[in-house]
């Protein structure tokens, strides 16, 4: 399921290559690892704690612990 949008502000214009890499990383990994399970964990109320190994191979948990700089990203791209 890829995501389908319209960009009607032109938000994408405001984004570097590094940031759109990025956002297209994080929506790929959500569509490939995440969306197939969250419907069973929400219905037995659990977190999908299967998924953190990806996380690391996909490098999100070392973008949210900050041992991963992406210097060309502005600090707002990746949530400092």
């Amino acid at each position: 399921m890829a995501f389908k949008g319209v960009d009607y502000m032109h938000i994408d214009s405001l984004f570097g290559e590094d940031e759109l890499l990025v956002r297209r990383t994080a929506r790929e990994f959500i569509s490939q690892e995440f969306i197939p399970l969250i419907r069973d964990c929400y219905r037995e109320g659990r977190f999908p704690s299967q998924i953190i190994p990806n996380w690391v191979r996909w490098a999100f948990l070392a973008a949210i612990s900050k041992a991963m700089a992406v210097p060309a990203c502005r600090t707002w791209s990746t949530g400092s």
